[in-house]
């Protein structure tokens, strides 16, 4: 479970299965944090938040999977929405929103040698996209 305090008027993580843990490429001490919440994570080995990602949805914009590109520059969050998310992560901000699938999607992966990411969803369908 992803957590971190947040009391009265504070902000924070909230309780909920991670899915997607995976290492920033050239950021050796740090990783990419993903669970089922509007707002994904680079956090340190220690557990510090040092990122945010997030969809700007109260309602419907969760993230049910997530990649990083081979190089580290950008974060990839699909949504329970069918919609995927692209992320600066020099900047943190997000940069691109394509609807990709009609139902959830529930995977995705950045090609290691081409831009190109792959997403599936509920539907079944696998669809391929110039990154």
């Amino acid at each position: 479970a992803l957590a971190q305090g947040g009391g009265a008027g504070g902000g924070g993580l909230v309780e909920t299965a991670v899915h997607t843990v995976l290492p920033l490429p050239g950021a050796a001490d740090h990783f990419l944090v993903a669970a089922r919440s509007s707002t994904a994570y680079v956090c340190t080995l220690q557990g510090q938040v040092v990122k945010t990602f997030s969809s700007g949805k109260a309602v419907g914009g969760d993230f049910a999977a997530a990649a990083v590109s081979p190089q580290g520059k950008w974060v990839y969050c699909a949504g329970e929405d069918g919609v995927l998310y692209c992320f600066n992560v020099a900047t943190g901000q997000l940069d691109q929103v394509l609807k990709v699938a009609d139902k959830e999607v529930i995977g995705l992966a950045h090609h290691p040698h081409r831009n190109l990411v792959a997403t599936f969803s509920d539907e079944g369908a696998l669809k391929l996209w110039k990154a």
